[in-house]
Formats: C-alpha cells, structure tokens, sequence
C-alpha cells in the first residue's frame, strides 16, 4: 500500500497524504460530505510486513460500533463516540518520503503524538508470535504510550481472535503462556540497521544502568496479560 499508492501519490508533494487529503478538502461520497481528515481518536500500531488486508480486517474490528442509548458505542474500547472515528496510520499520517532524509526524529514524535492522541491500539498478529513483540518500532510505539499515560490496547483481527478462541477450547492454554511471556526487546529488529540502533539507544537510555529493556519488557508483559 505505501510503496504501490502512497509514495506514488505523494512523491515531490512535500507532504503527508493525510495532509493533502485536508488541504484539498477530501469529504466522503456518501451524501454526507464528511471530512476524510480529522483530530485522531486512536493511534495505530502496526507491522508494515502486515498484508494490508489483515490491517483493513483489525481496523474493521476496530471501528465497529453498535447502537445504545445515549449515542454509540465503540464495542471493542469501551469508549463512547458520537462522531466519526479518525485513525493515526504511519503510512498516510507521516510524509514518507521525509524518513528518507532523516531530518526528524521520529521516535520523540512518536511520543509527543500518542500522548496527545492519548489511545494506542496494537494491532496483534499472528497470536502465537506476534510481530510487534519483536519489532522495535512498535515495542517503542508500546513504551511511549506506558509513558505518556496514554490507554494501550492490544487487538486481534477477528481472525486471529477465532483461532486463539479454538486453541483455548481445545485446552492448550501453554502455547498462550508461552507467547505472553515472551517480550525480549533486547532482541527487537528493524528493517533498517540505523533505526535499529537509533530505538534500542533511545530505550537503553530511559533509566540508568540501561535498565530500559528490562523495564519494557516487564511492562509490556503485564499489559498482555491483562
């Protein structure tokens, strides 16, 4: 989606796509006319690897709501909405082709953002070893939302959801053991050797003794298993 579409679209723009969406004033072809851009309800985190249809599936989840009194409600935060919903999504929030030159620093932006934003959402997948507990980004996206005492949400795709469902049918509740204690940042990757370095010093450096990882992985672990 983002080399296909998005980088295409906005290539010599100087901008995000999401940002050229508002300047032109982008509204649905519903009839309603509402704005395709607007403040963030929640900030998405996700594995770019992801197939881009399993993300369209967890957002879809996500974002389903269902009629009560008093407005809706959104089903799967416990968070009333009488409003459309607007997602932060890397790919079509950030300029892409800015990351190419490096002149922001991306993991305080990430910090100020979810703070503000105030709801991380972890999009989670597969269950039995799900990428963001070995990707750097998104362990760091994770870090950034304990710290700026924003809510953290972990969400299956319905899909994985169904599966992790069978499992603990069938009573092999061990391998979800297993993959909730298995949050080892020290060994989180990055598609890039130079990011890699940039999180894991950003991380190393929160406390002293470069107590980071551990605290990270302490956090995370519990937040999983909540």
């Amino acid at each position: 989606m983002c080399e296909r579409l998005v980088k295409p679209l906005t290539l010599g723009v100087g901008a995000s796509l999401a940002r050229c969406l508002e300047v032109a004033g982008a509204t649905t072809t519903d009839g309603t006319r509402a704005p395709l851009v607007g403040w963030p309800d929640l900030f998405v985190s996700h594995a770019r690897s992801y197939r881009f249809s399993l993300l369209y599936e967890a957002l879809g989840g996500i974002l389903r709501k269902d009629d009560t009194p008093g407005g809706e409600r959104h089903e799967e935060m416990g968070r009333a909405y009488n409003h459309a919903t607007f997602v932060w999504l890397d790919i079509f929030s950030q300029h892409q082709h800015m990351a190419l030159h490096r002149i922001v620093r991306w993991p305080s932006v990430f910090l100020h953002t979810i703070r503000l934003i105030g709801c991380a959402v972890v999009v989670m997948s597969p269950w039995s070893s799900p990428l963001p507990a070995r990707r750097a980004w998104l362990l760091w996206e994770m870090l950034c939302a304990i710290q700026g005492h924003a809510q953290l949400i972990f969400f299956m795709p319905p899909s994985e959801r169904r599966s992790i469902l069978a499992t603990m049918s069938s009573g092999a509740t061990g391998s979800i053991s297993s993959t909730l204690a298995a949050v080892n940042s020290r060994a989180a990757t990055c598609f890039t050797q130079a990011d890699q370095l940039m999180i894991h010093q950003m991380i190393g450096d929160l406390f002293e003794h470069g107590s980071g990882h551990d605290y990270i992985d302490v956090q995370v672990t519990e937040r999983l298993r909540d």
